[in-house]
């Protein structure tokens, strides 16, 4: 997997053995942020350092995505392949100091909540794409189906399997390991839409205010541009 993401065979001069356990909590501690709340992680991290991290990271993937090719291919041998549903998906992302952190758990910015899923199997249409938002909340729902059972429970199921019949949804997403403002380990609830998200921190507070804090973000790219307290 090294070979197929250019992750070199030295870390850099200096780098920790385990770099993750070391710069997270430093971040967490808001070594990342000036006291305004501004991104400072550039200063706080060479760049060399982040490479490294992000090139790491993507060794990870690459070696996840061999063993999955390993699992397909013994169901291929033996003649399964055609008998079984494949879900491919994530309970979450990574952050790779985009909003000044690292690892996952401290906020609900899109490299933390958007994750890939791909459903493969008889009766799936084969190639079929679709950009809506969805949540994978409707997964059990959908391989429940294939079961021949209904989940009653659930108020309202979707069936993901055929994406040309999918609308768009309004998405909900928590943690209670939030970051903000210099606060950790607090709850952030968010909402998101085709056309905004909203992050909610009903037990944050604004640097050095007091009132309950809110980011509101249009859709741009990285969500580095919101409107809030």
């Amino acid at each position: 997997a090294r070979e197929r993401v250019d992750l070199p065979d030295q870390a850099p001069k200096g780098m920790p053995d385990r770099p993750f356990n070391e710069f997270r909590p430093a971040l967490l501690k808001g070594f990342g942020h000036d006291n305004q709340g501004r991104s400072v992680v550039d200063e706080f991290m060479p760049a060399e350092f982040q490479d490294w991290m992000h090139h790491s990271y993507d060794a990870a993937v690459a070696t996840a995505d061999e063993y999955v090719g390993e699992i397909m291919s013994k169901l291929a041998e033996l003649n399964l392949s055609e008998e079984t549903i494949i879900v491919f998906t994530s309970d979450h992302g990574e952050e790779l100091f985009e909003h000044g952190h690292l690892a996952h758990g401290q906020s609900l910015h899109e490299e933390l909540v958007r994750v890939p899923l791909i459903f493969a199997g008889p009766g799936i249409p084969e190639g079929a794409r679709t950009s809506k938002l969805i949540s994978n909340r409707h997964i059990a729902p959908t391989l429940a189906k294939f079961g021949g059972v209904e989940l009653s429970d659930i108020p309202d199921p979707r069936d993901l399997s055929v994406p040309s019949e999918l609308a768009s949804e309004a998405v909900i997403t928590s943690t209670h390991q939030g970051w903000w403002n210099g606060q950790y380990r607090i709850p952030i609830y968010g909402i998101t839409t085709d056309e905004w998200s909203l992050h909610w921190a009903p037990r944050g507070a604004p640097w050095a205010e007091k009132p309950e804090p809110w980011l509101l973000y249009t859709a741009d790219v990285g969500e580095e541009v919101g409107r809030g307290s």
